[in-house]
């Protein structure tokens, strides 16, 4: 009988455990990171606007990937659509513009991305006083955690009460609203309060206030439901 190399056998023993082990810790990376969200990044000052974002991290199939959004007009809201990010490190990059064109370049980083179980979205607001509020994780905290969760209901609400492709048109709307922030707050008062369903004359003026630039258009998306 053939004598077998002690060495082979070392060597091929060792290769099947590597290559368990290596399956092993991937399948596990792999199943830990599938469940991605959305991310809405807002603007939240009148007086600035972004000229653009790029958000980069890693998606639901572990890959590094950015996504970027640049217009010169000017916008207030950038929203990944389609685009999922998972808790690991995540950086946000933008250019904000302010009324006499200056320019200033920000970044906001995240250790790690803490996500809410109920909504497919994370919200964070830029406050210039304040910078990067929400996310609630890694080197970015929420300072004010109230100012978060009323634009986070607000979404979830108004997500809930629109069909999705009504729902992505109001976030394009929001992309040119002068107080998103407030647009979306109040909003979403008014769906929760079952105010939209009336569309009075108070709620009208109360959309009117809140969405400046395109109150006209956010009711009548609302009224066609």
């Amino acid at each position: 009988m053939k004598r077998i190399n002690r060495n082979f056998i070392v060597l091929a023993l060792t290769t099947l455990i590597l290559t368990i082990t290596h399956s092993t810790v991937f399948a596990t990376f792999v199943e830990q990171s599938t469940d991605g969200k959305q991310i809405v990044f807002l603007l939240d000052d009148p007086g600035k606007k972004f000229t653009s974002v790029s958000i980069s991290g890693y998606n639901q199939n572990n890959e590094w990937v950015t996504w970027s959004n640049e217009n010169q007009n000017g916008f207030y809201l950038a929203y990944t659509k389609d685009w999922w990010w998972t808790e690991n490190f995540v950086q946000i990059s933008f250019t904000l513009q302010d009324e006499q064109g200056n320019q200033t370049q920000q970044t906001c980083t995240f250790d790690r991305l803490l996500q809410p179980i109920d909504s497919p979205r994370v919200e964070i607001i830029y406050q210039p006083e304040q910078g990067c509020i929400g996310g609630e994780a890694g080197n970015v905290r929420d300072p004010v955690n109230d100012l978060v969760k009323p634009v986070s209901e607000g979404l979830t609400i108004i997500g809930n009460y629109l069909p999705e492709d009504k729902f992505n048109f109001f976030m394009t709307l929001m992309n040119n609203e002068m107080n998103s922030v407030g647009c979306v707050v109040g909003v979403g008062t008014m769906i929760k309060t079952g105010g939209m369903a009336a569309l009075d004359g108070t709620v009208r003026n109360y959309v009117m206030k809140t969405c400046q630039s395109t109150g006209n258009m956010v009711i009548s998306l609302f009224s066609n439901q």
